[in-house]
C-alpha cells in the first residue's frame, strides 16, 4: 500500500513539473506577444508562419520560444537595415549639393584649362560661336580680339624702312656784317639765291636684330641717305655754269618704343657739297661765291607719333663741321662753323607696307670769320648758308616680327 502511495506521489510530482514546464514558456511567449516592439509591427505579417508555429507546439514546449527569439533577431536586424538605409539616404541627400558643387568646379577647371592653352585662332572661333548664341554682345569679344591683333601687327618692330621721292630745295648764301657797310670803297660781296632746285633723294633704315631678336637688339640699326641736285645752272655772277650739289650720310640710329609711338637717337658721318662754279680760286682769283664742301658728324633726335592711319614726325639736330672746303681754304682761313637742322613730316598709311610721306626741312650753317687776315679781298664778319626744302616720298616698311 505504501509503495502505491509513493508511486502516486512521484507521478503527481512529475505531472506538476510537466505542467509548470509547459506553462512557463507559454507565459513568456504570451508576454512577448502582449507587448510587441516596433520591429514586430513592421515585420509581423512578413515573418509569422502559423503552420510552423503549430508544428513547433506539437513537437515540444521549447520550440515556440526559439522561433520567437529567431523572429526577434530577424526583426531587429531588419530594423537596423531600415535605419541604416534611411541614414544613408539622408546622408546622400545632404552630400548631393556638395557633389554638385564639386562637379561644377571640376567642369569650370576643365573649361578654364583649355582656354589658357588654346591659341588666338581657337579663341576667335570660340568667341564667334558664343557670338552666334548671344547676338546682343557676342561680337564684342571678336572685335576686341581683332583690335588686339591689329595693335600687335602695328607694334611689331620694323626691320627695313626705305623712302624715296622728289625734293625741292631753296638755297641762299649771304655774307653778314661786310666791310662795305662801313667803308664805301670796300668791295661788296655777292649773295647767292637758288629759288628752287630738284633734289631727288633716297633714305634707308636697316634693323637686322628685328628679324629675330627683341628689346634693344631689335631697335639698333644702320641708316643712310643720299640726294643729288639735278638740272640746275647759276647765272649772274660771272659766266653761266652748271651747279653741282649732293649730300651723303651714313650712320646709326637707336629707337625707343613708347607704346605705339617712338623716339630716336642718331649719329652719322656725312659730306655735303654745293658748287656754284666748276672751280673756286677764291676772291683773289675772281671768285664771287664760294664753293662749299662740308664734312661733318651729325647728331640728332627724332620722334614719331602714330595716330593710325596718320603718323606725325619731327627731328632736331646739329652738325659738327670739321671741314668747309674752299670757304676756309681760299676765302676765310679763320672760319668757325655751327649748324642746325630740323624738320617735320606727316605720313599716311596706304597699307601695312606702304606710306605716303610729305614734309619740310631746314638746314642752316652759320659762319664766323673774325679775325679776317689783313689784305683779304673780301672782309665780312660772317655768313649764313641756308637750305629750306619740301619733299614727297613713298615709304616701304617691312616688319621683322
Amino acid at each position: 500500500m505504501r509503495a502505491q502511495l509513493h508511486r502516486i506521489v512521484v507521478i503527481l510530482i512529475c505531472l506538476v513539473f510537466g505542467v509548470v514546464g509547459v506553462s512557463s514558456p507559454s507565459a513568456a511567449a504570451d508576454k512577448k506577444k502582449a507587448w510587441p516592439t516596433k520591429a514586430h509591427h513592421k515585420t509581423r505579417h512578413r515573418t509569422s508562419k502559423p503552420a510552423k508555429s503549430v508544428g513547433a507546439s506539437r513537437s515540444g514546449g521549447a520550440a515556440p520560444a526559439e522561433d520567437a527569439a529567431e523572429d526577434d533577431d530577424a526583426d531587429e536586424s531588419a530594423e537596423d537595415d531600415d535605419t541604416t538605409s534611411e541614414s544613408k539616404k539622408n546622408e546622400a541627400k545632404r552630400n548631393e549639393p556638395k557633389k554638385e558643387l564639386a562637379k561644377g568646379r571640376g567642369k569650370a577647371k576643365a573649361k578654364a584649362k583649355p582656354a589658357d592653352e588654346e591659341d588666338d585662332d581657337e579663341r576667335e572661333a570660340s568667341d564667334e560661336r558664343r557670338g552666334d548664341d548671344d547676338d546682343s554682345d557676342g561680337d564684342a569679344p571678336v572685335v576686341r580680339r581683332k583690335a588686339r591683333h591689329a595693335r600687335a601687327a602695328a607694334g611689331a618692330a620694323v626691320a627695313v624702312e626705305l623712302s624715296a621721292g622728289p625734293r625741292a630745295v631753296h638755297r641762299s648764301f649771304t655774307f653778314n656784317d661786310p666791310l662795305s657797310n662801313y667803308v664805301p670803297t670796300a668791295a661788296k660781296p655777292y649773295s647767292y639765291v637758288l629759288p628752287a632746285g630738284p633734289v631727288p633723294f633716297v633714305e634707308l633704315g636697316l634693323y637686322p636684330g628685328a628679324f629675330g631678336a627683341s628689346g634693344l637688339a631689335a631697335n639698333l640699326g644702320l641708316v643712310a641717305r643720299y640726294e643729288k641736285l639735278l638740272s640746275t645752272t647759276t647765272a649772274g655772277a660771272g659766266p653761266t655754269a652748271s651747279t653741282f650739289g649732293q649730300q651723303l650720310e651714313v650712320g646709326a640710329r637707336g629707337r625707343i618704343p613708347l607704346g605705339d609711338h617712338e623716339l630716336g637717337l642718331g649719329a652719322a658721318w656725312g659730306k655735303q657739297a654745293f658748287h656754284v662754279n666748276e672751280t673756286d680760286p677764291g676772291p683773289a682769283g675772281g671768285s664771287q661765291i664760294p664753293n662749299v664742301d662740308y664734312s661733318f658728324v651729325a647728331l640728332g633726335a627724332d620722334a614719331r607719333v602714330r595716330l593710325a592711319p596718320i603718323e606725325l614726325g619731327a627731328h632736331l639736330g646739329t652738325r659738327l663741321v670739321y671741314n668747309t672746303g674752299s670757304l676756309a681754304k681760299n676765302w676765310f682761313p679763320t672760319t668757325k662753323t655751327t649748324a642746325l637742322e630740323a624738320g617735320i613730316s606727316m605720313a599716311y598709311s596706304v597699307s601695312s607696307f606702304f606710306q605716303v610721306v610729305a614734309g619740310a626741312d631746314l638746314l642752316r650753317y652759320g659762319f664766323a670769320f673774325n679775325p679776317v687776315p689783313p689784305g683779304n679781298a673780301i672782309v665780312a664778319g660772317g655768313a649764313i648758308d641756308q637750305y629750306i626744302s619740301g619733299f614727297l616720298a613713298l615709304r616701304v616698311s617691312i616688319s621683322g616680327g
